[in-house]
């Protein structure tokens, strides 16, 4: 379970680029390799695109043992590959379940990197980020029929996706929050005080249900990523920094990871679960 945590942000160092590429040479490979051999005649275009930015950190990682100017070569290579893979749209739902699981073990060893900068930021769903997940739930409602649009969709639903009890925790929190800030702050009493963090804290602990929550349903992973796109066009702000209390060893053993990293996991989790 992910629970958030304030952490100071540092650059990665070679060692930790080295073995980040190692990293993503192994499991993302095989990951990949797997959802290739499973359908050869329609490749999802993601796929190639996953391999070459895997490819160009590799030799990112080798350059950073040696010259400067070559290491910097290399990294804004990588970089570009990476803005290019998540500008992509996945044709498929095994396309996005890859895409979701690379763009996890990418965030996971260049978490405080410009990698993991590019996907979740450490104020807020980034805008790049809240891009993808929309362009992947359009891609998963185009496959699954249409769906009912935020926010109504939260009270009309009617299966048992613990997604939906999720999101309307959140809209009331934050609908609480919005409702009573402004009196509260300038009444300025330690009564008016005390309420104001109560209710930022309730916010909190609704923004942890939406790092955690496990979709049960392709609707609502779709769902779950139109909120959180939309929770980016409002400029509505998650924690810096989440600790993995199951994982200790996330982040070269700090345990912590931006707001994406979770997301990522989780639905590519769930999308692999329900395609199988």
């Amino acid at each position: 379970m992910a629970k958030a945590e304030n952490v100071d942000i540092t650059s990665p160092s070679r060692r930790a680029v080295i073995a980040g590429a190692t990293a993503l040479a192994t499991g993302a490979a095989a990951n990949v390799a797997a959802i290739v051999t499973a359908s050869p005649a329609e490749q999802d275009p993601i796929i190639g695109a996953i391999e070459r930015h895997r490819r160009l950190w590799i030799e990112f990682g080798e350059s950073a043992v040696g010259d400067d100017d070559l290491s910097d070569g290399a990294g804004d290579a990588a970089q570009e590959a990476l803005v290019n893979l998540v500008s992509i749209t996945p044709t498929t739902i095994p396309g996005c379940v890859a895409m979701l699981r690379y763009c996890h073990q990418v965030t996971a060893v260049d978490n405080h990197g410009s990698a993991g900068e590019l996907f979740g930021g450490y104020t807020r769903v980034h805008a790049v980020a809240a891009d993808l997940l929309l362009r992947l739930a359009d891609r998963i409602e185009a496959g699954n029929g249409v769906l009912l649009p935020m926010p109504t969709l939260v009270r009309q639903q009617q299966n048992d996706d613990p997604v939906y009890a999720v999101i309307q925790q959140n809209l009331d929190a934050w609908a609480n929050l919005d409702a009573e800030a402004s009196a509260l702050d300038q009444a300025g009493t330690p009564e008016a005080e005390e309420r104001l963090s109560m209710l930022q804290d309730a916010v909190s602990k609704a923004e942890e249900g939406l790092v955690n929550v496990e979709p049960t349903t392709l609707a609502g992973v779709r769902d779950l990523f139109a909120y959180l796109a939309e929770c980016e066009a409002k400029g509505r702000g998650f924690a810096g920094c989440y600790v993995d209390e199951e994982d200790p060893a996330l982040k070269w053993k700090r345990g912590d990871g931006s707001f994406t990293y979770f997301v990522h996991k989780n639905a590519a989790e769930a999308l692999d679960r329900m395609t199988v």
